[in-house]
């Protein structure tokens, strides 16, 4: 909720710009990477799910920033976060090909371990693996 445009209607440091919305999600990590070391944090994101009015005008701009905020957090620590996944569709719906073009720039951006779940059966995941 923080860091979608479309519900986050907040007017301090944690609303606005995308860097403002992340600001909660990078606070929190630091605390917890602290707290239990980074190798035992994962970050579940969804910027493409559309939920209850919560979803994000520009969901690859959102998922670039989250990205970037989590290489740098990386680079910082000098160890890797477990993952990052990201919610993508609904079995019902599946992934569309604009989704599809967006997990890949986030794949590739991200410096790590990626995983993504929702809207996929076994045959597609697999087919999804293969291409890459």
């Amino acid at each position: 909720q923080f860091l979608k445009d479309g519900i986050n209607d907040r007017i301090d440091e944690y609303g606005g710009s995308l860097e403002n919305r992340c600001r909660f999600l990078v606070e929190i990590l630091h605390a917890v990477v602290e707290a239990i070391g980074i190798e035992r944090v994962g970050v579940k994101i969804s910027p493409t799910m559309y939920h209850q009015d919560a979803h994000d005008s520009d969901p690859l701009a959102l998922g670039l920033e989250v990205v970037q905020k989590l290489n740098k957090l990386q680079e910082q620590v000098g160890l890797k976060l477990s993952h990052l996944q990201i919610q993508g569709g609904t079995l019902e719906h599946g992934i569309g090909d604009r989704e599809a073009q967006l997990l890949k720039q986030l794949r590739k951006a991200y410096q790590g371990t990626f995983m993504i779940s929702g809207g996929f059966t076994k045959e597609m995941g697999m087919k999804a693996i293969a291409e890459g």
